[in-house]
């Protein structure tokens, strides 16, 4: 996303005239939405992996714990 918003504002800097037209404006768009989908992807794996650690972490704590007392 950061990268095709730096495409976009190489393109349209602030003292540009040039005007956006809305077949640009939606490839834009579906271009991100595209990029946050993946993004989301990669996420949630990520989540998963760490939530599977947590709980691991937390097991094996009370494991610890119930073996010193």
């Amino acid at each position: 996303m950061m990268m095709m918003m730096m495409m976009m504002m190489m393109m349209f800097d602030s003292t540009s005239t040039a005007a956006m037209s809305y077949r640009q404006l939606e490839d834009f768009i579906n271009k991100w939405t595209l990029e946050l989908e993946e993004q989301e992807a990669i996420f949630l794996e990520q989540a998963t992996q760490v939530n599977a650690w947590d709980r691991l972490l937390i097991d094996n704590g009370d494991k610890v714990s119930t073996a010193v007392s």
